[in-house]
C-alpha cells in the first residue's frame, strides 16, 4: 500500500510553513505540498481567489489518488481551514490541523500575551538563585526561546503579512474559508482521524475556531500549547508539534523525541 502526505500552507505565506516537519517524513513514498496560487514563486496576489484556490487543493489530490492508496493531509492555518474542507471532499485517511483558520482574528491576543510573558518573567526570576546580576541572566536565557519567537513571527510579517494585506486579497480569504466552512458544514459530522493544535498566544487564530473544528469532526485529539503563538511550526514548540504529529500519523509506530531548534543567543555573563 503506498502512502502520500500532502501539507497546505497558509495565507499570505508560502510551502515553508512547516520548517523542520518536511525532514522527519520518510514514513511516506512521496510527500507533496500544495502551493496555493499567487502565493509561491512569483508572489502575484491577482491569482489567488476562491475558485483557484479550492481547485488547487482538489487538483493536488486528485493527482496524488492516481498512484497512491492512502493520503494523509497536514494543514496550517488557511491551509488548515483547506484541508477540513478537502476532508469532506474527497477520501483523507487522517488530517492534522495546525491553527485552522476556520475562525479568525484574535482580539484577545495581544493582552493575553503580554500577561502570559510578564508572568513568566516573574515567575522564573522567583526560582532563580545566586546574586541580582546572576539572577537577572538566569531569567533571560530562560525568556530568550519566547524572544526568538517573537523575532520570527516578526520577519514572517514584515516579509509576507504586511506588504501584501488589502482588502481585496482579505476578501477573497474571507471567501475561502466561507465557503469552507459552508461544506464542513454541509457534511458534518466528519469522521475523519483528526489531530488539531492551537497555541493560546496565537495572533491571528481564536479559540472558538478549534471549538468549531471539534463541533465537526467527531474522532478528533486536540493539543494546546499554553506558551504557542500562531507560528508554532517554525518557533519554540515546533520539536513538540513534530514528535506528536509523527506519532499521530504513524498510528504510533514512529515516536521520538525531536531534539529542539538549536538557539542562536546567548546571554553573556
Amino acid at each position: 500500500m503506498k502512502k502520500a502526505l500532502m501539507t497546505i500552507h497558509g495565507f499570505l505565506t508560502d510551502i515553508n510553513d512547516f520548517g523542520r516537519l518536511y525532514d522527519y517524513l520518510t514514513m511516506y513514498d512521496k510527500v507533496v505540498a500544495c502551493k496555493i496560487p499567487g502565493h509561491n514563486d512569483k508572489v502575484d496576489f491577482r491569482q489567488f481567489t476562491l475558485q483557484s484556490t479550492l481547485d488547487a487543493v482538489l487538483h493536488c489530490y486528485d493527482d496524488l489518488s492516481t498512484d497512491y492508496d492512502v493520503i494523509d493531509v497536514v494543514g496550517f492555518s488557511m491551509g488548515g481551514a483547506l484541508a477540513t474542507y478537502l476532508a469532506v471532499k474527497r477520501k483523507v485517511n487522517k488530517l492534522v490541523l495546525v491553527a485552522p483558520a476556520n475562525k479568525y482574528v484574535n482580539l484577545a491576543t495581544p493582552l493575553s500575551t503580554l500577561k502570559f510573558y510578564l508572568r513568566f518573567v516573574a515567575d522564573t526570576y522567583t526560582k532563580t538563585v545566586g546574586s541580582l546580576r546572576e539572577r537577572v541572566e538566569q531569567t533571560k536565557n530562560a525568556f530568550l526561546p519566547y524572544l526568538e519567537d517573537i523575532q520570527t513571527t516578526t520577519t514572517i510579517a514584515v516579509k509576507r503579512f504586511f506588504p501584501y494585506i488589502n482588502i481585496s486579497t482579505f476578501g477573497v480569504f474571507a471567501n475561502v474559508i466561507k465557503e469552507i466552512n459552508k461544506e464542513v458544514e454541509n457534511h458534518s459530522p466528519v469522521e475523519v482521524p483528526t489531530l488539531a493544535f492551537w497555541g493560546e498566544l496565537d495572533e491571528l487564530v481564536p479559540k472558538t475556531s478549534i471549538e468549531y473544528v471539534e463541533q465537526h469532526f467527531t474522532n478528533i485529539k486536540k493539543i494546546v500549547y499554553p506558551d504557542a503563538g500562531h507560528a508554532m511550526t517554525m518557533t519554540n514548540k515546533d520539536s513538540e508539534f513534530i514528535s506528536e504529529t509523527l506519532k499521530f500519523l504513524s498510528n504510533g509506530q514512529v515516536d521520538i523525541q525531536v531534539p529542539p531548534k538549536p538557539s542562536h543567543k546567548t546571554v553573556a555573563k
